[in-house]
């Protein structure tokens, strides 16, 4: 039996010098590195999220133009519980437009470009609260006082979620009123 001819060797690539093994790493790792840097930086691996500095800065500029209204809400004292429609409808009366100011202030900070979904939707959530109460004092301000406690009651459960949500957020101030 004749045995089976030689196979030739198989070719190997010349050796690679430390500098060439290096620029090839560098290759390697440096483009997913760069990758991840442009998509961090152009703030699409925050889900729709602001930078997280962008955020913190938004909150604080934010906080502040709220924080205007603190004063005028405490002065106005606290809720009067138990003292009547007329009298609790009075206060709200006086409360509904500082709430009212303090978000429009709040709306006059622009949101950093980029996304912040979840910072417009708190907004306009707390927008919708805010419209409620001014709903319950326009009906209140009719004489229509079991309409005015209806809206109310249906608002706290709304207004609670907001406010957690705000401060889920970082918020510390905004917003206002709740």
């Amino acid at each position: 039996m004749a045995a089976d001819p030689p196979t030739p060797p198989t070719p190997t690539p010349a050796s690679l010098s430390t500098s060439q093994k290096i620029a090839l790493w560098a290759g390697v790792i440096g483009a997913p590195l760069a990758i991840i840097g442009v998509l961090w930086g152009g703030n699409l691996l925050h889900r729709g999220e602001m930078d997280p500095r962008q955020q913190k800065k938004y909150t604080e500029n934010a906080d502040e133009a709220c924080a205007k209204y603190v004063p005028a809400l405490a002065a106005l004292g606290s809720e009067p519980s138990g003292s009547g429609p007329v009298k609790y409808f009075a206060y709200i009366h006086k409360r509904v437009p500082l709430m009212r100011a303090a978000h429009r202030d709040w709306g006059d900070i622009s949101i950093p470009s980029g996304s912040g979904q979840k910072v417009r939707e708190l907004y306009f959530a707390a927008d919708a609260v805010i419209g409620g109460y001014e709903s319950a004092d326009a009906a209140a301000q009719r004489g229509d006082y079991e309409t005015a406690n209806s809206t109310i009651t249906n608002l706290e459960s709304r207004a609670s979620e907001v406010f957690k949500t705000a401060r889920g957020l970082d918020f510390k101030i905004c917003p206002v009123g709740f």
